[in-house]
């Protein structure tokens, strides 16, 4: 099957012209029409559930990072592993990922070099050591968790430029829940089922996401793979500085395309990211209790600014906009 298949070649042909221009201007692209062949899509299923359920060292848990003020702090997100490819020991039990890492990264990052405009930057990789370092890889299965918002790449040293999700969830219904949510900067929130053989593209800096709660009482486990391609030029000063000169709301077609935005989000989704982290870890626990504080931590240091306070109450307002057209 694996031999007969070539993911790069596929992608190649779903990378149409129109869908590179819509992924460059919105910031995301979403492939629901069986982009993938069942066969191929069962196929890479059974791969990955043989990986959490049946290699060793395939199953870890998901964490998180804080940087508080006592240093860095680990928090687990329960029901929700991973396995990370780099690991060549576990790549090579199984087939279909492990002959992607080593020999299609490479013309992939190519196709995306030339077809998306703000892929241009991506790392070349065409071997798999260069793709270890310009590449990441992993394999995810969700047995009843959630994901708070975030950005892929929230900022240095982190240099993500794409995020390339491909969902194998076999018999979702909306009762399954761990549906993807994309919020493009004062954009109306989209939702993606995370169906057998979907595939999403967005950009890694500039695309806020969560995981909605997967379901336990449905039995039904999410699986997917990533790949997040890093880019040379991310996180230049241009998507980290806030300037004096963004504070107005004529700046917001800026913001809506430039990484700086991140700089803002925590404050003009206040809500969302606070009951997203409620969502992740539960009630009461000691670690929301330590990811709230963080996220408060944040906006202390924001809103010590009067005019970025008050630039904040008219992006707010933009939102309350959204909702009503």
């Amino acid at each position: 099957m694996f031999s007969q298949f070539s993911l790069v070649d596929h992608i190649q042909r779903l990378l149409t012209r129109q869908r590179c221009e819509q992924l460059d201007l919105d910031g995301y692209l979403v492939l629901d029409e069986q982009p993938l062949p069942a066969a191929v899509a069962a196929a890479l299923l059974r791969e990955v559930r043989r990986c959490f359920h049946d290699v060793e060292g395939g199953k870890t848990a998901n964490q998180m990072e804080l940087l508080t003020a006592d240093g860095p702090v680990k928090l687990t997100k329960p029901h929700i592993y991973e396995c990370d490819l780099h690991n060549a020991a576990i790549r090579r039990q199984l087939p279909f990922f492990n002959a992607l890492f080593e020999s299609q990264l490479g013309e992939l990052v190519e196709v995306l070099r030339d077809r998306v405009g703000f892929c241009e930057d991506l790392q070349p990789c065409d071997t798999a050591d260069r793709a270890s370092r310009s590449v990441t890889l992993k394999l995810q299965m969700n047995e009843g968790g959630a994901f708070p918002w975030h950005y892929d790449n929230p900022g240095k040293p982190n240099k993500r430029r794409l995020t390339m999700a491909v969902y194998l969830t076999e018999g979702w219904t909306p009762d399954s829940g761990g549906e993807l949510q994309l919020m493009p900067f004062l954009r109306p929130c989209i939702t993606v089922p995370p169906k057998l053989c979907t595939i999403v593209f967005f950009k890694s800096d500039m695309i806020l996401h969560r995981v909605r709660p997967v379901s336990r009482c449905t039995g039904t486990s999410r699986y997917c793979f990533t790949i997040w391609f890093d880019g040379a030029l991310t996180n230049s000063d241009e998507d980290l500085c806030l300037k004096v000169q963004h504070l107005n709301e004529g700046a917001i077609p800026f913001l809506r395309r430039s990484a700086v935005q991140r700089t803002l989000s925590r404050a003009v989704y206040e809500a969302e990211y606070e009951e997203s982290l409620t969502d992740c870890f539960g009630a009461d626990t000691a670690a929301l209790e330590a990811s709230l504080q963080e996220h408060r931590a944040h906006l202390r240091q924001l809103l010590k600014h009067e005019k970025l306070r008050a630039f904040l109450e008219v992006l707010r307002a933009h939102r309350g906009d959204l909702r009503t057209e």
